[in-house]
């Protein structure tokens, strides 16, 4: 397969005496969007003074990655082509990552970014690198897990997100899928440009997300508000063992109103429940590109397919998600079954090798990834975000025409 586009930056860097670079290869299923390929597939290699291939090692690797955070060219592709893929790592040590990975990001003034309102519990295993979530544990690895863009409902997201494969599946199944958000914009302004129009008349999306306080046996998440990883930050252990749960509220929503929603409340039962409205036709704010930054996929996906193969008597008598437009008004569910359908058609699906490094701009590519057996697969990952607190994030024009532009 020929490469689409050859005119990439140099990187190259001479450690030891040994050649490091990155070089392009070709991807299976790369496309061109807006006039960028997307992804772009890159090969370390380390060559000797005589030009033969030679080995590396990691003191060598991280000073390499913290010389591409220094001269901004790697961080520049991922921000133009949204997915960066780096394989020939030779090594598929959690450690390696996290100093690749630290060394990149701090040269290049970033800082990892501090998650919380999970539902899922994400391990710490190394410095700003976690586990992407208790899928096996849960059975999750069952099912597809639908796009998104991560926290992207949230006050705060992260910019860069990158994935790790300590462990690539091997008995199918398990890859990476990812979607770019300005192709899915594309595909439906050109189909329903009504529901565009409405996305941005009508505040964009409003959604309702429950966290439970005490977990039961059948709930699909084993995480309770309390816990740290969600809203437990602020909360004491005293407070939790004598169980006062008005100390906890009151320090829960304090967390939720900085970085979730300004909008949260209690039900009967201690239940924390978050409305999150959110404009997501949006401008990234580096490419300028129209984006539909969300997580719509994901939350509407298991209600399209209870969906499917049901006659209309049956398909009422299904409870569809809690989300609605930002105004209140509901919106019509052939947009968000077209939605749902572009997601999954538009996907690049990505076949995890041992010690591949995903760089994915979470402003412009969705994620997801297809099931796989349990116990085939440990991905790890790092999120990370700009220092300055005014760093650019996705926002909406101050015109429906500045984001309906003609595409390139």
């Amino acid at each position: 397969m020929p490469l689409l586009q050859t005119s990439l930056p140099e990187l190259t860097g001479v450690y030891n005496s040994k050649l490091v670079k990155l070089v392009k290869k070709p991807l299976k299923g790369s496309k061109l969007v807006r006039g960028k390929e997307y992804p772009i597939g890159l090969d370390l290699v380390v060559e000797s003074q005589d030009g033969t291939l030679s080995g590396l090692d990691i003191a060598e690797v991280n000073q390499f990655f913290q010389d591409l955070g220094e001269s901004g060219t790697l961080l520049q592709l991922i921000t133009e082509h949204g997915l960066v893929i780096i394989q020939n790592l030779n090594s598929t040590d959690p450690e390696h990552y996290s100093q690749i990975v630290n060394s990149f990001f701090k040269a290049q003034q970033y800082h990892e970014f501090e998650q919380v309102g999970l539902l899922a519990v994400r391990e710490k295993v190394k410095k700003a690198v976690s586990t992407v979530g208790n899928d096996d544990k849960l059975n999750k690895n069952l099912g597809k897990l639908s796009a998104h863009q991560e926290f992207s409902r949230y006050l705060d997201y992260p910019h860069v997100l990158t994935f790790f494969a300590e462990k690539a599946p091997k008995l199918g199944g398990g890859q990476s899928t990812t979607t770019h958000a300005t192709e899915l914009f594309d595909r439906v302004v050109n189909k329903f440009p009504e529901f565009i129009r409405d996305l941005y008349e009508k505040q964009g999306n409003h959604v309702s997300q429950k966290f439970s306080y005490k977990v039961s046996g059948e709930s699909k998440f084993k995480i309770s508000w309390t816990d740290e990883g969600a809203f437990g930050k602020y909360i004491t252990q005293e407070e939790k063992d004598s169980e006062d749960i008005e100390a906890m509220k009151a320090k829960a929503v304090r967390l939720a109103n900085e970085r979730v929603s300004k909008n949260v409340e209690f039900d009967e039962h201690h239940d924390l429940i978050l409305h999150q409205t959110s404009d997501i036709v949006q401008i990234h704010p580096l490419t300028k590109n129209p984006i539909i930054f969300s997580s719509l996929p994901t939350y509407y996906g298991g209600y399209y397919k209870a969906k499917k193969g049901k006659t209309e008597d049956e398909i009422s008598q299904l409870t569809p998600p809690p989300l609605s437009y930002g105004d209140g008004d509901l919106i019509p569910e052939k947009y968000l079954d077209y939605l749902f359908e572009q997601s999954q058609e538009l996907e690049y699906t990505h076949d995890f090798a041992d010690g591949d490094i995903l760089f994915l701009d979470n402003f412009s590519v969705y994620h997801g990834r297809n099931p796989y057996t349990r116990g085939d697969r440990t991905i790890l990952a790092s999120f990370w975000e700009q220092k300055d607190s005014s760093r650019p994030k996705p926002y909406k024009p101050q015109t429906l025409e500045e984001l309906i532009k003609p595409s390139i």
